[in-house]
């Protein structure tokens, strides 16, 4: 039986929610930090060569709401697109334990050992998918 792939599933279980909150603070917390130490670099240096109060009035300001409405634009954008790579992430990591959890739930809901779990090309646990494939292996022998 071919279990049909999906590219997005939202995190069901708690499993995938804690992974998807680790990875999201995992690409969310350097990147904001980056983006404000830059931002307080530039306008410190910028600030620092003008020193004259009205310059800084007269030129900074419009400069620093020019800017600001970039990062208004540019950071939810860049924070949307980085939440949905950390949910493809949990999920291309997730998906195949979410399978075999079904795959496994079924099998014993029938108690048939003769039915194996489905190893994809691209599934990361393939070891551990061929471990319980002997492992129901060996159960379907001793039930003979």
């Amino acid at each position: 039986m071919k279990v049909p792939r999906r590219l997005f599933a939202p995190p069901l279980n708690p499993l995938e929610q804690r992974y998807l909150k680790i990875v999201i603070l995992a690409m969310l917390l350097p990147t904001a930090l980056v983006v404000i130490l830059v931002y307080y670099l530039v306008w410190e240096n910028v600030a620092s060569e003008i020193a004259i109060p009205e310059a800084i009035v007269q030129f900074l300001f419009p400069a620093f709401e020019k800017t600001n409405r970039y990062l208004v634009v540019a950071l939810p954008l860049i924070f949307g697109v980085m939440l949905l790579y950390a949910s493809l992430l949990t999920n291309r990591l997730l998906g195949p334990f979410r399978r075999i959890e079904r795959e496994l739930e079924e099998i014993a809901r029938r108690a048939d050992f003769s039915r194996r779990l489905t190893i994809r090309k691209k599934d990361a646990p393939r070891r551990l998918i061929r471990s319980i494939n002997r492992l129901l292996y060996a159960a379907q022998q001793r039930t003979r």
